[in-house]
């Protein structure tokens, strides 16, 4: 099933024109998505991303009937069982709301390139544009603006009236002061991730404690173990901030491993 698509619970070559040139879903973005990993036949903290799914579609009004809503999760199942240990694989789940609500799925290979971040990245602070920042739609013109502003760096994006820390364009943000992660709240600004939120439940059994709490560049650069979590990343170390190596460099490096090691079957189905 890798580079094909399944719509509406068809399967066509990812190739095959599915949407026309006036539909919302290419004019407008309208809709929710989620992003997925695959490892193992199954999809990382599956039934975590579909909740979440489930609650924007809810909160965007997007009408999927839900016929398609329970079908949805044996196709997601269906197309996980061909991931390995040694073949991850990329899903995104998107339901456009356009007329009739449909729902598109597609499968690629993780990269090279995917991989690689985890070993870590420089960030550059960029003002946050304004956003409906909870909700993951695939509308994302802010994202490629934010990239652009912050390149070759990857971007982390900065409250422009608090000056708070909020998260990147695809990840969110944990800062480590000693034995306890600390990331900014879920108040109506960010994304919550699904990784955060795998990232706050793991922490316990690997002797971290967890603080939900507002921070700034300063605390970032003082505190200098600071990491980046999605589904894909699972956590990967934050190497320097507008140019400036973090101290905590090797203290990151310890805890993305740490959780890496025992996130996939931490995360459940």
């Amino acid at each position: 099933m890798v580079g094909r698509v399944s719509l509406d619970g068809v399967y066509c070559e990812a190739s095959a024109p599915f949407f026309g040139p006036g539909d919302r879903a290419v004019l407008a973005g309208d809709g929710v998505v989620e992003t997925m990993r695959a490892r193992f036949g199954r999809i990382i903290g599956r039934d975590r991303h579909l909740a979440r799914w489930a609650s924007s579609l809810d909160a965007l009004r997007v009408d999927l009937p839900a016929e398609r809503r329970a079908a949805v999760g044996d196709e997601l199942d269906a197309l996980a069982r061909e991931a390995t240990d040694d073949l991850e694989l990329l899903v995104r789940l998107t339901a456009y709301a356009d007329g009739p609500p449909h729902t598109l799925i597609t499968v690629d290979a993780l990269t090279a390139a995917h991989i690689a971040l985890r070993e870590g990245f420089a960030v550059r602070s960029v003002e946050a544009p304004p956003r409906w920042a909870e909700h993951k739609s695939p509308s994302r013109a802010w994202a490629g603006f934010v990239r652009r502003a912050a390149a070759p760096d990857e971007p982390l994006l900065v409250d422009p009236r608090r000056r708070h820390v909020l998260e990147g364009a695809t990840w969110n943000v944990f800062a480590l002061a000693g034995t306890t992660l600390v990331t900014p709240p879920a108040d109506g600004r960010i994304l919550p991730g699904i990784s955060r939120s795998v990232v706050l439940d793991l922490a316990s059994h690997l002797g971290f404690a967890t603080v939900v709490d507002a921070l700034s560049l300063e605390d970032l650069s003082d505190l200098g173990a600071v990491f980046a979590t999605n589904a894909l990343l699972v956590a990967a170390p934050i190497l320097s901030i507008n140019g400036a190596p973090l101290r905590g460099g090797a203290r990151a490096r310890a805890a993305c491993a740490a959780i890496r090691a025992s996130y996939d079957e931490f995360a459940g189905p």
